[in-house]
């Protein structure tokens, strides 16, 4: 998300971006389970302005500056009730966790939503086209 596009915010991260991102970093590289700690001192600090639901963190109050290389910290992807790819990854950027990017991977919807836990595979490893069974339940359920 670049900074020149980006929406400010400055709120508390819900709690399903919270759990979202704990669940990344439990399983994410390695390197990941060192910016554990800073959750509980990260905020919101930008959205996209695209309509996504990425967001950037400030972490006690700092932000990462852009432009510094990025880190990967966990990469995963779902797909939806329709079988339409998405992807979510978590960065870092100068030792601080810096973001959650979410997209699509097929171009066929914007990612405006997290995604449900269950619903997560490595990426590489959904299958196109293919509703997820937690999605599926979900479904179901309403």
């Amino acid at each position: 998300m670049a900074s020149m596009t980006a929406i400010p915010d400055d709120r508390d991260l819900s709690v399903n971006e919270s759990r979202l991102v704990e669940w990344l970093l439990d399983r994410g590289v390695p390197e990941a389970k060192h910016y554990r700690s800073q959750l509980d001192s990260a905020r919101i600090a930008t959205r996209c302005y695209c309509g996504c639901a990425s967001v950037n963190f400030a972490i006690d109050g700092v932000v990462p500056k852009n432009g510094e290389p990025i880190t990967v910290l966990s990469d995963y992807e779902w797909t939806d009730s329709e079988g339409r790819l998405f992807g979510v990854f978590l960065f870092g950027r100068c030792g601080l966790l810096a973001g959650l990017e979410v997209w699509s991977q097929d171009g066929l919807a914007t990612a405006d939503y997290l995604p449900e836990l269950p619903d997560l595979r490595p990426i590489g490893t959904a299958k196109i086209g293919e509703p997820s069974d937690a999605t599926e339940r979900r479904s179901r359920a309403f």
